[in-house]
């Protein structure tokens, strides 16, 4: 009897790990990208007025971190969400670049390749990974697992 609940409870995993896994992954792309769109008016009136953090006032972001190059460009990440543990977590949020060009994560400067719908990086010797995609003007949806 045992033997059979080890198999049912390895099954189970399975499953989850095959289905439900990648459902969560698509689920929290369409979750943000609706987000900036339904919220676009207030997070540029946010960008524009340079008060980030009344962007906290949108339920689903969780951690706002502003990067600075120099005065002529800003990138601000919104984290959203994350699931899984380390070794093997994925990171979802979306992020403001005054430039309108896609970058790394948290602004790193990955090389990121277009392929039909994301700009993306992935680890050469590694399953770490990485895609970006526009959602409107300077706003961006993103994932990274590690």
């Amino acid at each position: 009897m045992n033997k059979k609940k080890g198999c049912l409870l390895i099954i189970l995993f399975m499953v989850f790990v095959v289905i439900i896994i990648p459902w969560l992954i698509d689920r929290n792309e369409i979750i943000i990208t609706n987000l900036v769109n339904d919220n676009i008016k207030f997070l540029n009136e946010s960008i524009n007025e340079k008060n980030y953090d009344r962007i906290y006032q949108i339920k689903r972001v969780k951690k706002i971190r502003k990067y600075s190059f120099d005065e002529n460009e800003t990138f601000i990440d919104f984290f959203c969400n994350g699931v899984g543990i380390a070794p093997s977590g994925a990171y979802f949020g979306f992020y403001y670049t005054s430039l309108d060009k896609p970058r790394g994560f948290q602004s790193g400067n990955e090389t990121l390749e277009k392929n039909e719908k994301y700009w993306e990086w992935k680890e050469v010797n590694g399953d770490n990974y990485y895609k970006t995609k526009r959602i409107k003007a300077h706003w961006y949806y993103y994932e990274a697992g590690f």
